[in-house]
């Protein structure tokens, strides 16, 4: 008596900028969730919430597929985190070091035209879940070409 085993539960109420930023964050993990699922259909193994060891240096992405030696990453930006010159450079770095084919960052926010450059070149696809029709299979194929051609 009086040994019982208890748990505390603490309730959050969401602050005003996350309730703000609802529709952002659900429309991102579900095209991210469909680009994990276009990549399973195609027989890639897909990794969820990976660390990447490579060179004694840890690199966190949301996903990594795999097939063969083809190896691609997904990265989901916070609806709050800023696109800008300095993410984009982590990002860059990031894919460098997890010796990536390609990669893909899904982000709610706008990417300058410097940004999209940088990215482009290291094959590093934007992909915007407001333009992303994500009701059809053939639209999320079409998305997920961006970052693998072959699941065209």
């Amino acid at each position: 008596m009086g040994e019982e085993p208890y748990v505390r539960i603490r309730k959050y109420k969401p602050t005003p900028i996350l309730t703000a930023l609802r529709d952002d964050i659900i429309s991102s993990y579900r095209l991210f969730d469909a680009l994990c699922d276009q990549f399973q259909k195609n027989k890639y193994e897909v990794k969820k919430a990976v660390l990447s060891d490579q060179d004694e240096t840890t690199v966190y992405w949301d996903a990594l597929a795999k097939k063969g030696k083809s190896k691609y990453g997904l990265l989901v930006l916070s609806p709050s985190e800023r696109l800008d010159v300095v993410t984009a450079e982590r990002i860059i770095a990031k894919k460098r070091i997890s010796n990536l084919e390609a990669a893909a960052v899904i982000t709610a926010q706008k990417a300058s035209a410097i940004v999209q450059g940088k990215l482009r070149r290291e094959k590093i696809s934007i992909l915007n879940p407001e333009k992303s029709m994500l009701t059809s299979e053939s639209e999320i194929r079409k998305v997920a070409s961006e970052i693998a051609p072959e699941l065209s």
